[in-house]
């Protein structure tokens, strides 16, 4: 008897990460029935092939949703919002990409291989947390004996696909501008972004005066509803970096025993998610690029201080792609646990 197959709604297809998931649904041949692609603007009746059949994107219209098991949203925050009440009041389960609900503390954010025990308690709306999150969450669930660290800090280097399409055209536009000696505005990201780095990536709000930026805020309560064991909350400072696709991320771990380095690159190498890269130098070391289209986390640098108690590694990985990766194993695990 084969897997079952659901009835799918992609909501936002046009969009960069809406692009990555209905690359993965076709690459990795997904169990599906039926699939629904929705778009708004330009998009909608451009013809996208699936399964061997061809898909017309339509705009989105609650009606059209009556006959799917389950909607993905990979729409910005203020469409998710809307259309997350329009969805559930069909009876149809939402996995929501957006910021929207990783923002409510009642919805959970899954990755399947650490807490898919969680959708026990989702009622109808399930989160994707954010790329960093996920990374940091698929070295956390694969640590020697099972032991967290007691802390966890990290810096990231967030390219300009974490913005979508509109990210990356913005940074196009303004290395073109700096290269002719042309003005520019600067209508997405808060400052020049090209040849600069930003040490803030976040909604940018004037009236936020946290000292952390939205994204760290979001991250750090990713992992602590990931891993509500962790002694303490992650430490984390992210930076928006003049860089297209690939972001980037150095990852401190600390424990109270001693580990050998043999037994993190053991677990490490046998983790589906992650990709050991143990080379050294320039040359060695896994890079933004390398990350491209890779739907692994790769790791790289991987080295202990002399005591052995603190880990030290660089992982970069294509946040688009990643993220996709994680909503398709969100669909299996929503399948295989018959949530829906």
């Amino acid at each position: 008897m084969g897997e079952r197959t659901l009835n799918v709604g992609l909501v936002g297809v046009s969009g960069a990460l809406g692009t990555e998931v209905l690359a993965l649904l076709r690459e990795e041949k997904f169990p599906i029935d039926k699939v629904k692609l929705f778009g708004a603007g330009g998009s909608a009746g451009d013809i996208h092939e699936l399964g061997g059949t061809h898909h017309v994107v339509r705009r989105f219209a609650h009606e059209a949703i009556d006959d799917l098991d389950v909607v993905i949203l990979t729409t910005p925050p203020s469409v998710s919002r809307r259309l997350t009440a329009e969805i559930l009041a069909k009876g149809v389960y939402v996995v929501d990409a957006s910021s929207t609900s990783r923002d409510n503390p009642d919805i959970p954010v899954i990755v399947a291989p650490v807490n898919r025990g969680a959708l026990e308690d989702a009622t109808g709306v399930v989160a994707t947390p954010g790329a960093f999150a996920t990374a940091i969450a698929h070295i956390l669930s694969n640590l020697p004996e099972g032991e967290l660290p007691k802390r966890v800090e990290a810096t990231g280097l967030a390219s300009a696909a974490a913005l979508g399409r509109k990210g990356m055209a913005a940074l196009s536009s303004q290395v073109l501008a700096v290269l002719n000696g042309r003005t520019f505005d600067n209508e997405v990201y808060p400052r020049q972004l090209a040849f600069d780095l930003i040490p803030w990536v976040g909604d940018g709000s004037p009236d936020d005066t946290s000292p952390f930026s939205s994204e760290e805020r979001r991250t750090t309560n990713d992992i602590a509803q990931l891993f509500p064991d962790l002694p303490t909350p992650l430490g984390i400072t992210l930076a928006q970096a003049p860089v297209f696709c690939g972001h980037s991320l150095s990852l401190r771990l600390d424990f109270d025993t001693p580990h050998p380095l043999d037994a993190f690159v053991a677990a490490f190498e046998k983790t589906p998610a992650l990709d050991l890269r143990a080379g050294t130098g320039p040359d060695g070391v896994p890079s933004a690029l390398d990350a491209a289209v890779q739907p692994e986390v790769l790791v790289g640098r991987i080295r202990l201080d002399e005591d052995e108690r603190t880990l030290r590694l660089w992982l970069t990985f294509d946040n688009l792609r990643l993220t996709a990766r994680n909503i398709l194993m969100t669909l299996e695990a929503l399948r295989d646990e018959a949530v829906i």
